[in-house]
């Protein structure tokens, strides 16, 4: 007998889809095209850079990639460029110059802390496209990471401008705060804020005095001081934190909504 007509309702999906340009360099792959995420130990070149797997970090728990991740002992120079993307986990080290470019970002893992141990943090950023350092995680919340330490062994050279610092301050022993400085750094129009403790923390023990230029920066909802300067248990040195001597190498800033607003 005849068979019934085979009627198909819709049409078959291709089991290859093509690109439309030049520019896909796996076109079999449909996670494999310029800008795409690179997926890291696929053994692909997801984002179509010529790299393999490239910048693999461990951002809470899991394998991600990022072009450049830092962390334990560094001591290469490492610059970002404008626009571009710093991972840090765990404790990085810094033993070496830093430069972030304008509108760069650095996302900071889980319990991340960057300690300036030695050489130059240069983060020039505009007032359209300031440099943000911030928690990496999705839902951002204050206390996401430690801090960043401005080392007594680190250059009077640093300087921040047009940075924005948010999402730290979590507080393990000693001092809580999102920013600890130990040396004469300059911070002009810098925004501190949503620690879980203090914005920025000014350590003065005797042997090593911080007294930076901060201008027309802004210290607003951490919760703990705005600006604490001093050592713990050491009152006396509390004063030696600012240069008082020149009012002009602290002026312009504004505390705002935080738990308290100075210690000094």
């Amino acid at each position: 007998p005849q068979s019934e007509p085979i009627v198909g309702c819709e049409a078959p999906v291709p089991a290859i889809i093509y690109a439309s340009n030049k520019l896909d360099c796996d076109a079999k792959d449909n996670k494999s095209y310029p800008g795409a995420l690179e997926l890291c130990y696929d053994g692909k070149d997801n984002d179509c850079d010529n790299d393999v797997d490239e910048g693999a970090t461990i951002l809470s728990g899991e394998v991600v990639c990022y072009e450049t991740g830092i962390t334990g002992d560094v001591h290469d120079d490492i610059t970002i460029p404008a626009g571009g993307t710093l991972f840090a986990y765990g404790q990085t080290r810094l033993y070496a110059n830093l430069t972030l470019g304008a509108g760069a970002t650095v996302l900071m893992d889980t319990g991340a802390e960057i300690q300036l141990r030695t050489g130059t943090l240069t983060a020039i950023g505009t007032e359209t496209e300031p440099i943000r350092i911030t928690s990496a995680q999705e839902n951002q919340a204050p206390g996401d990471w430690y801090r960043i330490v401005v080392g007594s062994g680190s250059s009077q050279d640093t300087h921040l401008e047009h940075v924005i610092i948010e999402y730290g301050g979590r507080s393990s022993s000693g001092v809580g705060t999102m920013l600890y400085v130990h040396q004469s750094p300059t911070l002009d129009q810098v925004t501190v804020q949503h620690s879980a403790s203090s914005g920025m923390y000014l350590h003065s023990d005797g042997a090593a005095v911080a007294k930076p230029v901060v201008t027309n920066s802004t210290f607003q909802d951490n919760d703990g001081y705005g600006l604490w300067c001093g050592a713990p248990g050491k009152e006396l040195w509390r004063a030696d934190c600012l240069d008082r001597t020149d009012p002009s190498k602290f002026t312009g800033n504004l505390l705002t909504a935080n738990k308290y607003p100075i210690r000094v």
